[in-house]
C-alpha cells in the first residue's frame, strides 16, 4: 500500500467515524426528549390565605419568593390551596408560562378560597375543566356533612401538545374538623374520577388536613388503582433527611403534620421531595410545597 492510499483510507475512516458518532449523539438527544416527555412534575402547595394578622408572614411579604420558587422548580402542574382571588390573579400575572382553572369556594366565582390548578400552557391544553363542592349537593356551594367550612375540588383534563396524551388533575382541600366529611369527600372524588374511566392517568392532590394513616382518608388511600407518591416514589432527593411534616406553621411552635398529599393512578412515582427553602424569606407559607416526578 502506498502512502497516498493509506492516507485516503485513514481520512475516510475518520470522516465516517465522525458521521456515525454524530448520528449516535442525535439518537441520544431524541431518547432524552422522549424520556422527558414521559414524565410529569406535579406540585401541591397550600399558599396560606392572605391574612393581615400574619404580620411579617403576610402574603405580600411572601409572594415574590413563591414566584421565585415556582420558576426554579418548574412544575408542569401545580395545585394551590387557600388562595384568595387577589393571590390567584397575582400568580396568574407573575407566572407568564402558566394558565389556571379554578373558582372561589363560597360562590363558584371569586368569593372565598380557591383550589386552583396551574399548568404549563406551552406544554398542555385544558380540554375540559370544572369544579364541584365536597357536599351532598356537589353542584351547589354548601357545607358538606359535618364540615365546618365550605370545601371545593377543581379538576382539569389536560392534553399534552407534543403527544396528544390526556390526563386528569383533581385539586382539593379537605375539611379539618369533619370526619364524615373527609370520608365522603374521598368517595366523591373517586366517583368523579370514575366518570372518566379507570384507564386515564389521574392525579388527586391537595391539603387533606390529616396524614394518610388517618382512617378518614381510607377510601382514597385504599383505592386499588391509586398510590400515594411519598410511599411509592423510587427515590427521595432528601434521603434520610426528608421532612416528616408538610405543615409547620410559621415557626411559632406548631408540632407540624404530614397532611399534603399527591395520589396518582396510571403514573409511577419516580421522585418525591418537600421544598424546605424559603427562597429569600423565612417561610413561603405555613405549609411546604410537595413535588413529585411521575412517569406515565
Amino acid at each position: 500500500m502506498t502512502t497516498n492510499q493509506f492516507t485516503r483510507i485513514f481520512w475516510t475512516v475518520l470522516v465516517w467515524g465522525g458521521l456515525l458518532s454524530s448520528v449516535s449523539c442525535g439518537s441520544s438527544t431524541t431518547d432524552k426528549a422522549t424520556a422527558d416527555s414521559s414524565e410529569l412534575r406535579a406540585m401541591t402547595f397550600n399558599i396560606r390565605y392572605a391574612n393581615p394578622d400574619d404580620g411579617p408572614d403576610y402574603w405580600d411579604h411572601r409572594r415574590e419568593a413563591v414566584v421565585r420558587m415556582v420558576r426554579e422548580v418548574r412544575p408542569d402542574v401545580m395545585g394551590i390551596q387557600e388562595g384568595l382571588v387577589q393571590q390567584v390573579t397575582y400568580l396568574d400575572s407573575a407566572l407568564s408560562s402558566y394558565s389556571y382553572v379554578g373558582v372561589g369556594r363560597d360562590d363558584g366565582r371569586e368569593a372565598g378560597e380557591y383550589a386552583a390548578i396551574f399548568y404549563n400552557d406551552s406544554l398542555y391544553t385544558a380540554t375540559e375543566s370544572g369544579h364541584f363542592w365536597l357536599s351532598e349537593t356537589p353542584d351547589t356551594a354548601a357545607l358538606g356533612w359535618d364540615a365546618v367550612c365550605i370545601r371545593i375540588a377543581t379538576w382539569a383534563k389536560l392534553r399534552e401538545k407534543a403527544t396528544g396524551r390526556d390526563f386528569l388533575v383533581f385539586n382539593t382541600h379537605f375539611d379539618h374538623i369533619g370526619v364524615i366529611a373527609r370520608q365522603e369527600s374521598a368517595k366523591l372524588l373517586l366517583d368523579r374520577v370514575r366518570t372518566f374511566g379507570d384507564s386515564i392517568p389521574t392525579l388527586i392532590m391537595g391539603d387533606f388536613n390529616f396524614p394518610v394513616s388517618d382512617p378518614s382518608l381510607a377510601p382514597l388511600v385504599n383505592a386499588p388503582t391509586f398510590c400515594e407518591a411519598r410511599q411509592a416514589a423510587k427515590t427521595k432527593p432528601q434521603g434520610d433527611s426528608l421532612p416528616e411534616v408538610t405543615y409547620r406553621g410559621f415557626g411559632h411552635g406548631e408540632t407540624g403534620e404530614l397532611i399534603d398529599h399527591i395520589f396518582c393512578q396510571g403514573f409511577e412515582p419516580q421522585t418525591y421531595e418537600i421544598i424546605t427553602s424559603g427562597y429569600g424569606v423565612p417561610y413561603l407559607s405555613d405549609h411546604m410545597p410537595v413535588v413529585a416526578v411521575l412517569r406515565y
